[in-house]
């Protein structure tokens, strides 16, 4: 446009680029395309070329949206108000996601988690504390084979089935199928999680505790009496926070602490 005789290479690349993936109905794309043998350089499925092993966008939506749906269940396990319907949609777009990807075993234990989920609410106690760990269990199975995308081992795709059949034994009431060391793994590494699920959620509620009173008294500073009883909620979380290792939290909340006596 100003006039220059020298063209970018950049802009020389990306054109080639766009042209030789136009329809070479046109006489002159069809030109440029035999003269540069574009044909040759820019194969039909150059997005889903060796450049790009694996559909990006459709990974990152498996991934947040396995995690959201962690989130959602660690919710409804504690009791938290939770809606069901997120995890539904969450669990639906990440199964979508997956299809995607050609990912037919992580869509099948996504597909057998929304129906277990979905009868949570109805179960009995005692089922509902099996079903809990189940699901979160293929959850986790569920991001371990995202990890190993593109590829899936076959082991992966066997231990898939059984993920999905204890769901369904646990659903219903029944015996869960045997596994084997993996599945123990898999169970204890999903407990610690809903464990961990549950002290964030009281950690929380403990900390929005100490937040209302304090903003009690910020708003009227002659009413002092959410001040002494806040001291209790703040050993609750320093207790916690010490047994988890966190020691830099923990030293600032006794500074906050020390403050509001």
């Amino acid at each position: 446009i100003d006039g220059g005789n020298s063209v970018a290479e950049r802009l020389m690349i990306d054109v080639l680029y766009y042209v030789g993936r136009s329809d070479e109905s046109v006489p002159r794309v069809a030109e440029v395309r035999q003269l540069y043998g574009l044909a040759a350089l820019i194969p039909i499925n150059f997005e889903h070329a060796t450049l790009t092993a694996v559909d990006a966008d459709a990974l990152r939506t498996l991934k947040e949206r396995l995690s959201q749906a962690k989130t959602v269940w660690g919710q409804m396990v504690a009791g938290a108000q939770a809606d069901p319907a997120k995890l539904m949609n969450e669990l639906a777009v990440a199964g979508t996601a997956a299809t995607r990807l050609t990912a037919a075993p992580i869509a099948y234990v996504i597909e057998h988690i929304g129906k277990a989920a979905a009868a949570f609410p109805q179960l009995q106690e005692t089922l509902r504390e099996t079903l809990a760990l189940e699901v979160a269990s293929a959850l986790l199975f569920s991001e371990l084979g995202v990890d190993s995308l593109p590829s899936i081992d076959p082991e992966y795709a066997e231990r898939a089935r059984t993920v999905a059949a204890r769901l369904n034994a646990a659903v219903q009431g029944q015996p869960l199928p045997d596994a084997g060391d993996w599945m123990s793994e898999l169970s204890r590494r999903a407990q610690d999680r809903l464990t961990m699920g549950s002290v964030v959620l009281e950690t929380q509620a403990a900390l929005r505790e100490i937040e209302q009173k304090l903003d009690r008294f910020f708003r009227n500073p002659e009413d002092r009496s959410g001040l002494a009883t806040a001291d209790s909620a703040f050993d609750q979380i320093g207790g916690v926070l010490s047994v988890l290792g966190f020691e830099e939290p923990v030293a600032a909340l006794r500074q906050a602490q020390q403050a509001v006596r």
